[in-house]
């Protein structure tokens, strides 16, 4: 009976009084403060650019002071150490293919990937919300085998990202929090829990306004000239983006290999916040009233930072311009049934991948297969559906090509 007593007066204690568990709360959830970081930095305020031939320019970036902000400051300055980047690493593999000559790079550009998830998570909401019956051609099973949509990137705003509703939300959070911190200071008179709050949102925000930021997420030069690209997970997906960058665009070829360039002060001010954020952790544990309050501060920043560091972001936030391309914006391959497989395959005994020739472009969005969408897009954007066969059809296409153009020859004699 004396031990049931004593546990319960523990739990009710702990419970009652959870100011223990605080310091090891702080230690919890550094990559998700990051990947928050990555997501909303971007928009900047320039000052006295009439006066200044340099105008000074801050970067505020709105992630809330939440539980896991002391584990980022010690992971940052060990990146700083290592690889020297404070962006994450793409959430997905991708390939960036320059339709021009057919070159494959691995995807390194977080930006770019999230891009792509974007797309493809808008693309399949869509896919499945809407019939595709209609598009689908006689044979096909009405199923997506590949969808080839196309952009157009435009002159990007040497101002950055604007100000959004979710930026303008993101401070709303920081507002609430820091009223939650003030509740015990102005009923009891504690402000340690105010102290604490607002130092780490102080904190935070200038981690967010590093300029290191803006090399490492923007590190491609403008172009000077026009060039195409594809955005794709590879061979066995479904989706892919087509991107016709214009002059004043990001390079986004390089931008998904570049290397960023280092500031020099990077290190020493993330060297000085991990001793600062070292000094805050030693003062939370310290703290023994009203640990509650401290606790729904926290756990509001971390709803925060969960939420924008998961969320599919639109592309302006990331300063990229994209609108569809007005000839024809999508491409989509439908899978075929057997015995439409079957029937191609006897009436063109040379290869039944090769049976849509390059004929003029048609005005339908859905053709046959994978193969039949790479033809369309050939059509449309010459070198860009030879581009992608090595992609989609690995060590075949060489073949697929030289089928290909025997195929038109023949019936060219034909015609003619």
């Amino acid at each position: 009976m004396a031990l049931n007593t004593s546990v319960e007066s523990e739990l009710r204690l702990q419970w009652t009084n959870p100011a223990g568990v605080m310091s090891l709360l702080m230690l919890v959830g550094g990559d998700i403060v990051q990947r928050a970081l990555a997501q909303l930095f971007g928009v900047r305020f320039r000052f006295l650019p009439g006066i200044l031939e340099h105008p000074f320019c801050l970067y505020l970036t709105p992630v809330a002071f939440s539980f896991g902000w002391v584990a980022y400051a010690f992971s940052s300055l060990a990146t700083i150490f290592g690889d020297c980047r404070l962006m994450p690493s793409p959430d997905i593999a991708a390939q960036v293919i320059n339709l021009s000559n057919g070159y494959v790079r691995e995807n390194n550009s977080w930006v770019l990937g999230h891009l792509l998830r974007y797309h493809e998570g808008s693309v399949a909401d869509v896919d499945r919300s809407s019939s595709t019956s209609k598009m689908a051609p006689l044979g096909s099973t009405g199923k997506v085998s590949l969808k080839i949509d196309i952009f157009v990137a435009d002159a990007v705003d040497d101002k950055g990202p604007g100000i959004s509703w979710t930026w303008c939300f993101c401070w709303i959070a920081i507002i609430v929090q820091n009223v939650i911190a003030a509740i015990p200071w102005i009923v009891n008179g504690d402000w340690g829990i105010f102290l604490v709050t607002i130092s780490g949102t102080l904190f935070a925000v200038v981690t967010g306004s590093l300029p290191q930021w803006a090399a490492e997420k923007w590190p491609a030069p403008k172009l000077w000239k026009s060039k195409t690209v594809a955005l794709t997970r590879g061979n066995g997906h479904q989706y892919v983006m087509v991107v016709e960058s214009h002059q004043g665009a990001w390079d986004l070829e390089a931008m998904s290999s570049s290397r960023p360039y280092v500031r020099p002060e990077t290190f020493w001010v993330l060297l000085t916040l991990t001793i600062l954020w070292s000094l805050l952790l030693i003062t939370v544990s310290g703290l023994n009233d009203h640990p509650w309050y401290l606790v729904g501060v926290g756990g509001l920043g971390m709803l925060q930072n969960i939420w924008f560091s998961s969320a599919i972001i639109n592309p302006k936030a990331a300063n990229l311009k994209l609108r569809k391309y007005q000839r024809r914006p999508t491409i989509t391959g439908y899978q075929q049934t057997s015995e439409a497989k079957t029937r191609m395959k006897q009436n063109d005994p040379i290869d039944s991948d090769t049976d849509t020739d390059l004929g003029p472009v048609v005005a339908e969005d859905g053709v046959r297969d994978v193969m039949g969408a790479l033809m369309e897009l050939e059509k449309l954007l010459p070198k860009a559906g030879v581009a992608l066969l090595p992609v989609f059809f690995p060590g075949r296409g060489e073949k697929i090509l030289e089928m290909c153009q025997r195929k038109r020859k023949v019936k060219e004699r034909e015609t003619g």
